[in-house]
């Protein structure tokens, strides 16, 4: 009975540290796949990162986001990872659970800037073009917590103001859905650039 045990035991380590040297093994080994029913997956580990994956008893497949490619969009190029690597390296996934993400913008102005008319047109912007998709992420949060503990469920956009040497830097905090945080960056930036370019107190640095 002993042997057997111990036998089972190195069985179940060698599944685990050597998935592919031996596909036979790899059978039994308790590995579920990463992508939820019906859902677009988004998942990085590093260093890479991609979405759609697929998962064969050997590789995970995935469209690669990023690369040479600026922001979350495929660069075009499949990558091919090996399943060990899904078993014994954590895995950051996007959507699995829910399918928004907290997204930041930066905007550098100088100390000479009305900054507090400044603030109130970003907030302005923000709290209206991402309404739609905050009161969206509430509702998935609110099930999230469900599942997970999860502090912190404010998801209101925001302005944060950090003075340096050149100026008066924003950081802009929102939430978007994953798939689109690149349009959603470009759109914000397009709107609060058109804004300042209008007022003659705001100067970006």
């Amino acid at each position: 009975m002993y042997p057997v045990l111990a036998f089972s035991g190195h069985i179940s380590v060698f599944c685990r540290e050597h998935p592919l040297k031996n596909p036979l093994f790899f059978e039994g080994c308790e590995l579920k796949p990463v992508k939820a029913e019906g859902r677009e997956q988004h998942f990085g580990m590093h260093p890479e990162n991609g979405c759609d994956p697929g998962m064969s008893r050997m590789t995970t497949t995935l469209f690669e986001t990023g690369g040479w490619v600026g922001g979350d969009q495929p660069s075009g190029r499949v990558t091919l990872i090996p399943n060990g690597k899904v078993i014994t390296q954590q895995v950051h996934n996007y959507t699995k659970d829910h399918s928004f993400i907290w997204d930041e913008l930066t905007i550098p102005i100088s100390y000479d800037s009305d900054w507090k008319q400044a603030r109130e047109i970003i907030l302005e912007i923000i709290r209206r073009e991402a309404a739609e998709n905050t009161k969206q992420a509430e509702t998935e949060i609110d099930r999230l917590g469900e599942k997970y503990y999860f502090p912190g469920k404010n998801l209101e956009p925001s302005v944060y103001i950090t003075p340096t040497d050149n100026g008066i830097t924003f950081s802009i905090r929102y939430v978007t859905p994953v798939m689109d945080r690149r349009i959603n960056r470009n759109r914000m930036y397009s709107l609060i650039l058109a804004w300042f370019q209008e007022i003659s107190g705001i100067t970006i640095s």
